[in-house]
Formats: C-alpha cells, sequence, structure tokens
C-alpha cells in the first residue's frame, strides 16, 4: 500500500510539471520597480529568407537611433534578427525561439501572409506582441488576436483605395488585373473582386503570371481583345517593372495601378523607365512628410541607396514598438494598450493608428508615380 502511495504522488508531481511547461507564460522581463535598471531589451524581426534584407537594414537603423544617446533614455534595445526560409511551419518555430530563447518583448514580422499567420498563432498564446509590417491578408486580423497589429493597410482597405479612384472618380470600366502566382496577390485581388461584386461592378478580367513564363503573348492578347480601362497590378515587386514595360509596349496611355507591395522595390532595385507616366499607387501617406525625408536621407547614407517601402514600414514598425517600450515598459498587456491607445504621428509612411482589430486606420490613397 505505501508503494502504491509513492507511485501515485511521483505520477501526480509529473502531471503537475508537465502541465507547468506546457502552459507557462514568458515572464516580463523586470518588475516595475526594477525597469529603471534595465539592462538591453531585446526586439525579434522576423524575414522571409537568409542574408540581409531591405526592412531589416531599416530595423538595425530604427534601433541604432533609439539607442543615440540623445534619444535613449538610459535604456538601450538590441534586434535579434531570425527567417522564416525553410520547411512550412519554421515561422512558428523560430517566433517560438524568440520567446523562449531570445527572450524578446516583442516580434517585428517583415513577412508574407502565410508566415506571417503563424507568427500570429505564437502570439495568441504567448501574448508578446507581434506587429506585421508587410502582410496584407485580412483574415490575420479576422481571428482578433489582442496582441497583433498591421502597420500596413491590409488588401480589403486598399481594394476599397482602387475602387474609389478607378470607379467611383475616374469612372473607368473593363478593369483588368494581372497577378503573380502567390498567396499574397491571389489574396490581394480577391479583395478587389469581392469589392466590384459587392457594388455590383463586373468582375474585372484576370491574368496569373508565372516568372519563369514567357507572358509577353499572354498579355498583349488579354490586353488587345479586352482594351480595358484600367490595369490593375498585384504583382510581387521584382516583376511589377517587367510587366508595365510590356504593357506599354501594347497601350502606351492605359491607366496602371498597383498595391503597395507591386512597386515595393528600393529605388536600387527599381529599373521603371521614369519617362513612363499615368501609374499609380496605394499609399498611407498623405503628402511627403519630414519624417519619410529624414529616413530616406539615414538609410541612404548608412547603406548607399534610397529605401522602398519595404523598408519604411519595417522602419515604422520598430519605432512604434521602441515608442512603447519607452512610454511604458517591457508588460506585454501595457505595451498592448499603448499602442491601442496612441496615435503615431512619426511615422514615415503617414500617421499610424490602430482600430480594436490591429488594423491601421487612416485616410488612404492614390499616388502617381
Amino acid at each position: 500500500m505505501a508503494l502504491l502511495k509513492v507511485k501515485l504522488f511521483i505520477v501526480l508531481l509529473l502531471s503537475v510539471i508537465i502541465g507547468y511547461a506546457t502552459n507557462q507564460q514568458p515572464e516580463p522581463f523586470l518588475t516595475d520597480k526594477e525597469e529603471t535598471v534595465e539592462k538591453e531589451i531585446a526586439i525579434g524581426l522576423l524575414v522571409p529568407f537568409k542574408g540581409t534584407s531591405e526592412a531589416e537594414l531599416a530595423a538595425r537603423l530604427a534601433i541604432a537611433e533609439a539607442n543615440e544617446p540623445a534619444g535613449n533614455n538610459g535604456v538601450k534595445f538590441k534586434l535579434i534578427v531570425r527567417n522564416t526560409e525553410g520547411p512550412w511551419g519554421v515561422g512558428s518555430k523560430e517566433s517560438v525561439s524568440f520567446i523562449y530563447e531570445d527572450n524578446v518583448k516583442a516580434i517585428v514580422g517583415a513577412l508574407d501572409s502565410r508566415n506571417a499567420h503563424l507568427a500570429e498563432q505564437v502570439a495568441a498564446k504567448s501574448h508578446v506582441i507581434f506587429m506585421s509590417t508587410w502582410a496584407t491578408d485580412p483574415t490575420l486580423s479576422q481571428a482578433y488576436v489582442p496582441w497583433y497589429f498591421r502597420c500596413i493597410p491590409n488588401d480589403d482597405q486598399q481594394a476599397e483605395v482602387l475602387f474609389n479612384e478607378i470607379v467611383t472618380k475616374r469612372n473607368l470600366n473593363k478593369i483588368l488585373a494581372i497577378t503573380t502566382d502567390d498567396y499574397d496577390s491571389r489574396f490581394a485581388v480577391k479583395s478587389l473582386v469581392k469589392k466590384l461584386a459587392r457594388m455590383s461592378r463586373p468582375a474585372p478580367g484576370c491574368i496569373a503570371i508565372k516568372d519563369e513564363n514567357d507572358y509577353t503573348q499572354l498579355i498583349s492578347d488579354k490586353i488587345t481583345d479586352s482594351n480595358p480601362g484600367a490595369i490593375v497590378l498585384f504583382t510581387r515587386p521584382e516583376v511589377s517593372d517587367d510587366v508595365i514595360n510590356k504593357i506599354r509596349k501594347i497601350n502606351s496611355k492605359v491607366p496602371v495601378f498597383g498595391n503597395i507591395s507591386t512597386f515595393a522595390a528600393s529605388k536600387k532595385e527599381n529599373s521603371l523607365n521614369s519617362e513612363l507616366k499615368n501609374i499609380f499607387v496605394v499609399s498611407s501617406e498623405k503628402e511627403h512628410t519630414q519624417s519619410e525625408i529624414n529616413f530616406s536621407e539615414a538609410f541612404k547614407n548608412r547603406y548607399g541607396y534610397l529605401p522602398g517601402a519595404k523598408a519604411a514600414y519595417s522602419y515604422d514598425g520598430i519605432k512604434l514598438i521602441i515608442q512603447a517600450i519607452q512610454a511604458v515598459g517591457t508588460d506585454y498587456d501595457k505595451i498592448r494598450e499603448y499602442l491601442i491607445q496612441t496615435t503615431y504621428k512619426q511615422g514615415v509612411t503617414g500617421e499610424i493608428k490602430f482600430d480594436d482589430m490591429g488594423n491601421r486606420t487612416g485616410d488612404f490613397k492614390i499616388i502617381g508615380l
């Protein structure tokens, strides 16, 4: 009987230990009393591939500026970068590593939407803030994870801007949408199709191109046959210039529109003929601000070329997290409340404020390139 009691005690003890290990949440980095003697506060950055990206360079610039003596208020930050390159699910693994190995106080993700979903699931479990700077899939915020925020307009918001400009304002008919065959592009065009359907407008013609194929004839045939009043691109930035140059050889006058990611390439990578006009893109900026000018100059001075949109949103995401931590400390719930309640007026991508689902709000617009 005594031996049985010992065995039962051991089983119960193991159950408690395992339950605690699987359900424990990361402890706050420091108590409120200790926050005045903070050492270095780690912020995690998730990027899609190995090697230095433009988003990482912008994030490092934001960290360097925060650590300058004039602005650090005695608090130092460090950036820890992990990538999601590899088999499906790596994004989740790296997010967990951020929290339990690196002890980051927030995660910023310059990721596509598929990998952002994995990072969001980790945020839901750990309550660590996940600031998405590039993923535009609307369903990310529809999961209503309180620790999820997005500082780029989502696909539905961008589709609204495109519809208002193309249909309401310009009254252009026969829309032709050109996409690349990837997750984010497919979701983006779906948002425009749904918006047109809700407003009882004809569905756009669609072309899905693949990088490995010569799509010149496909585009030529579609434009010649449909004679579109407007072309909307939902293409990856690395192919958008080539697509536009092909369009212009067929029709030099048709207006071409794009979402934010279509024209996201940095100035170093952009080879688009500057003489080609009548090109328009969704923007979260109302006008060129001093913050944008300062960021562009600082980035160019540090790295030798002007940044693109992906860098700008990554920079804003990091700066937002830094400002929140400087204001309220490293408690996850306090950071969340700060982000919900604060309007960030110094954003290089425009003023940033969030709704109760973590979406960026604002009066987004169309600008000409």
